[in-house]
């Protein structure tokens, strides 16, 4: 395993308490009405870096399957306790060990940012890959440019995390490489804990 994503594992596993009380009440909760409504009822959905559970919890309370995947084995940890009925597994978002089609939707709320740039086709072309024909992808990264390992300024202790930023028509231009049809995009700047304004983009397999 590489030395940035060694250290953004530490961070999680240094913050899940903290992280946890910082985003428990950011929920996407006007994406998560359409991505439900995209992906249909008894859908299969994958939590594609599912941190303390948050989502996960939200998601099973509605009625779906879900399986949250993360690097951090101290926030599957948390997260089996906050969603039970969540399955959770230890996981590279770039190597995902699950058969062709399996899930109607895959939610991926910041975490394909803690990829290098170099690293994002494949791991969309695995997301393409694990998702049916039709099926859902949302994904979320921070606005911006470059990619760097700094210090997370949102913790009073010295944390340092792997950070990629991403122009709308950057990331856009990965999804069609990856032959995903986009359906939305747009920024959000919603909250207090984000550093920088979030994209928010809609797409599914074609």
């Amino acid at each position: 395993m590489d030395r940035n994503t060694e250290t953004t594992i530490q961070a999680y596993d240094a913050t899940v308490l903290d992280y946890h009380e910082k985003t428990k009440d950011l929920f996407h909760s006007k994406e998560a009405k359409l991505f439900t409504a995209l992906v249909g009822s008894g859908a299969h959905i994958l939590d594609h870096g599912s941190g303390p559970g948050r989502d996960a919890k939200l998601f099973t309370e509605f009625g779906y399957r879900v399986t949250g995947i993360d690097l951090s084995q101290k926030m599957n940890d948390f997260a089996s306790k906050i969603a039970p009925k969540a399955d959770f597994m230890n996981m590279d978002i770039r190597n995902l060990d699950f058969e062709d089609e399996t899930f109607n939707g895959v939610w991926s709320v910041t975490s394909l940012l803690h990829l290098p740039k170099s690293d994002i086709p494949g791991a969309l072309s695995e997301v393409y890959r694990v998702l049916k024909r039709g099926g859902i992808f949302y994904c979320v990264v921070k606005q911006g440019e470059g990619e760097e390992l700094r210090v997370d300024p949102r913790y009073e202790e010295r944390i340092e995390k792997f950070f990629s930023s991403f122009l709308s028509s950057e990331l856009e231009n990965f999804l069609s490489d990856a032959n995903f049809r986009i359906i939305r995009s747009r920024m959000a700047t919603l909250d207090t804990y984000s550093i920088r304004p979030e994209l928010r983009i809609f797409s599914a397999k074609n």
